[in-house]
């Protein structure tokens, strides 16, 4: 009899200015927050070798501080943060989730329950086949929420909205799993490579036309790269799943 799949849950939108705020304000770029960090990451950190859109380097993360895109900004998603960065944030909240200990509301067949989240609970980076998966699936070429392109749907170039917008804007673009922003707004880190030591991203952003939108749309740009309009979503699963 085959083994039963373990469950795993992405998280419905992408990671907020107003979410990783709290990864900042607990020391996530100080000594302190060291052992959220994995080796190459806190060199990268320690010796600040962003590869910045622009020069300044007195903010983590970029734009951070920016009127457009920072931290005022509550409810839209964070940007400018390099894989790196994704990657600290993801073991940072795995530490609050073990220790918070606490039932989970989740969204499952277009419902909202109660239940109980896995044990040994590790937060992560999707790989491109869970991202995948949670948009639909990207057989016919389609778009997160179906075959043909809408732009009410999506945040691209198309909008003229010329940066983010909050996550919970374009309900209508939601996945058949019931995710938000997967098509437009920001790309996406991947927890998987584009190629070798280079990491994958998906869901173009508001910076490009629809055609990254698409399901199947793919970039790619070195752990170290951060831009106004890269950001990235959580994935959950039990230890080892």
């Amino acid at each position: 009899m085959p083994k039963a799949q373990s469950p795993i849950y992405i998280g419905r939108y992408p990671v907020t200015n107003y979410q990783f705020e709290r990864f900042v304000k607990d020391g996530g770029y100080e000594e302190r927050g060291r052992r959220w960090w994995s080796d190459e990451g806190w060199d990268w950190r320690k010796k600040g070798e962003r590869r910045r859109s622009d020069r300044s380097t007195d903010q983590p993360p970029e734009y951070w501080d920016n009127p457009r895109f920072g931290r005022s900004r509550h409810g839209y998603p964070v940007v400018g943060v390099s894989w790196y960065e994704a990657n600290a944030y993801c073991a940072w909240l795995t530490e609050q989730l073990r220790m918070a200990n606490s039932k989970w509301r989740i969204w499952r067949d277009g419902r909202s329950e109660i239940c109980n989240p896995p044990s040994e609970i590790v937060v992560r980076l999707p790989t491109e086949e869970e991202w995948i998966a949670a948009a639909g699936g990207e057989k016919g070429n389609r778009y997160p929420w179906g075959p043909q392109w809408d732009e009410s749907h999506a945040n691209t170039d198309e909008s003229h909205i010329g940066g983010t917008t909050p996550v919970p804007m374009y309900p209508s673009g939601q996945s058949p799993a019931g995710v938000w922003d997967m098509g437009g707004n920001v790309w996406e880190w991947m927890g998987s490579e584009y190629m070798a030591g280079v990491p994958a991203l998906r869901g173009g952003s508001w910076d490009s036309d629809h055609h990254p939108a698409r399901v199947g749309g793919r970039f790619r740009y070195s752990p170290d790269f951060s831009h106004h309009y890269v950001g990235f979503r959580v994935l959950a699963s039990p230890a080892g799943a």
